[in-house]
């Protein structure tokens, strides 16, 4: 009975290997198949990435990634297997090859090298057993297990420098912002400070210029009242020099009304006595004197250089009558 169920199970076992040496390649070279899981795993890597940010960031379902893995890893896996006719040691010593060429290195190598262990692990001494009831997906679970929780670590420092690189940012946000709200303040505490330096400026101009408006105002107030003083001196010296003039004025009349009156009573005589007359030669000038006196005296108004010769009139009458007679003349003219 149990014979008959292989011998039925042999074309579908056949099948299966054949299916999975074409996915790894038709002659299972190590190289071929070592250059095949490169890019299978690095499937893997991105499923398991996808994944752990899944778990970390969000409460989403995230059985998708793992679904897409397992279906891979089973393929690879299976295929392993049969092209090792399910025994243990082929098996093992087939992974050893594959993990051990040259275009597995890092972490494609760690991931192989996790694959066959588990391999190892999970297979038994049966042949027959390995190729048909041994449980593929618990191989497959301990190499996701393996890559999702190194990812989880590439993840949480991820999220570690993320969370590290916002708060910078931030804080550099913040910093900018602190400067550039300083900087305003300060230019508008120089625009300030400017201002009221020019203002400054502009008051002691405007004092200055006062100041000198003031002086100027002052000088001409000094210098308008030295020149009323200088006039009212000048013309103070003028009215003493009027008055003065006027003195020797009426000085002069007075010697000549004296003279007109003492020459006056000694006329008579001069005709009674005409003999004696000639020693008296200055009576005529006398007469003289006192007949051109008379508008001198009508006219006080004369200008004043009429008036200074009166005045040399008036000094020299008692020492000569003519020096007399030509202030008058002077002064009739």
């Amino acid at each position: 009975m149990r014979n008959t169920a292989l011998l039925a199970l042999a074309p579908t076992v056949a099948l299966a290997a054949v299916n999975n040496r074409n996915f790894l390649g038709a002659d299972m070279r190590p190289d071929v198949v070592a250059h095949t899981l490169v890019a299978v795993e690095n499937g893997w890597m991105t499923d398991a990435t996808e994944f752990a940010h899944c778990m970390g960031e969000s409460s989403e379902d995230c059985s998708e990634y793992s679904h897409k893995f397992s279906k891979s890893c089973v393929q690879v896996v299976t295929g392993v297997v049969q092209g090792s006719t399910g025994d243990k040691d082929r098996t093992d010593e087939y992974m050893n090859d594959v993990c051990g060429q040259n275009s597995l290195k890092g972490w494609h190598k760690a991931t192989c090298l996790s694959l066959r262990s588990a391999l190892a692990e999970k297979m038994t001494d049966s042949s027959f057993d390995n190729r048909e009831s041994m449980d593929v997906s618990k191989v497959c679970a301990v190499a996701w297990s393996s890559l999702v929780e190194v990812q989880k670590q590439v993840v949480a420092k991820e999220l570690v420098d993320r969370a590290a690189a916002e708060k910078k940012e931030k804080e550099d946000a913040a910093r900018e912002e602190e400067e550039r709200k300083a900087q305003e303040k300060k230019a508008a505490a120089d625009k300030i400070e400017d201002a009221k330096q020019q203002e400054e400026q502009a008051q002691a101009q405007e004092k200055e210029i006062k100041q000198d408006e003031a002086q100027k105002v002052k000088k001409e107030v000094k210098d308008k009242k030295v020149e009323d003083e200088q006039f009212e001196q000048t013309r103070k010296q003028i009215e003493a020099v009027e008055a003065a003039a006027d003195e020797k004025m009426a000085e002069a009349t007075a010697v000549e009304k004296e003279d007109v009156s003492v020459a006056t009573p000694a006329a008579p005589a001069a005709k009674a006595a005409p003999v004696a007359a000639k020693p008296a030669a200055p009576k005529p000038a006398v007469e003289k004197v006192a007949v051109a006196a008379k508008p001198v005296a009508a006219k006080k108004s004369c200008s004043s250089g009429a008036r200074q010769g009166q005045r040399t009139q008036a000094s020299s009458s008692k020492g000569g009558k003519a020096s007399g007679s030509e202030g008058r003349e002077s002064c009739e003219g």
